[in-house]
Order: C-alpha cells, then structure tokens, then sequence
C-alpha cells in the first residue's frame, strides 16, 4: 500500500465500489515474479494514474488471521497531484484527506495510527 501525501499533508485515498466500499490507501496484490516496489508503482498507476517515486518501506502489518502481510510504503508523486482520477472499475473516487474517512478498511485503520502515532507496535517483539 502507498501512504501519499500532497503539499497539505493530506493522505490519497481510494473508496473502493465493490464489496464493503471500504476506503483505503492504493495498492494490491503482486503478480508473479514482481518486486513489492514493482508491484506498488503498477497498483498506484491502475488505480489512480500517478507515478510515483523516492519509494520507502514505512510499516508492516501482519495480518496472519488472513495468512498474509500488508507492506505500507511512503511514496511521492512524480508530477502534479491534483489530476487524480479512478482508473479501474474497482475505485469509485480518489481524493486527498487530513483526515480518516468511514468506512475504513483495517488496513487503513492500522496503518493510520502508526503514521500518526497513535498505536505502538509491540505485538512486532519476540516474546
């Protein structure tokens, strides 16, 4: 998933348009022989048509009931960011916000309070 934030600070979100119509931050699955990054930059394309650049892992979200990890990556845009429009059938709008919007996905949530500081990160420590 990509944290993006404009010059206000506000974060890109995506309202999917199927299922729960969860907002969430942009990003999926990889394909096959894909790099995380790789995978990243073609997700942020599809979904929004940005490009982006200076790509770094910020936080993981270990999501083991559903058998799987979720990776957050801080990232920019290459170019202007007020040309945002959904690109896939799967997005019904994008926009900026300073704010969490509802309904959320839980890895919205989660990853919200970590950027922002709200929620340690214990449950990463050996015991």
């Amino acid at each position: 998933m990509a944290w993006i934030q404009n010059q206000f600070g506000e974060v890109l979100l995506l309202k999917q348009s199927q299922g729960n119509k969860f907002w969430t931050l942009p990003g999926g699955k990889m394909r096959m022989r894909e790099s995380l990054v790789g995978a990243l930059k073609r997700e942020v394309m599809e979904e929004t048509g940005l490009k982006i650049h200076s790509i770094v892992l910020s936080h993981v979200f270990d999501r083991s009931a559903k058998g799987g990890l979720t990776f957050l990556f801080r990232a920019q845009i290459k170019g202007r960011d007020d040309t945002l429009f959904p690109r896939l059938n799967e997005i019904e709008t994008a926009k900026f916000s300073a704010s969490m919007l509802k309904p959320s996905s839980p890895s919205l949530q989660y990853f919200w309070k970590r950027v922002h500081g709200l929620a340690s990160d214990s449950h990463f420590r050996a015991n």
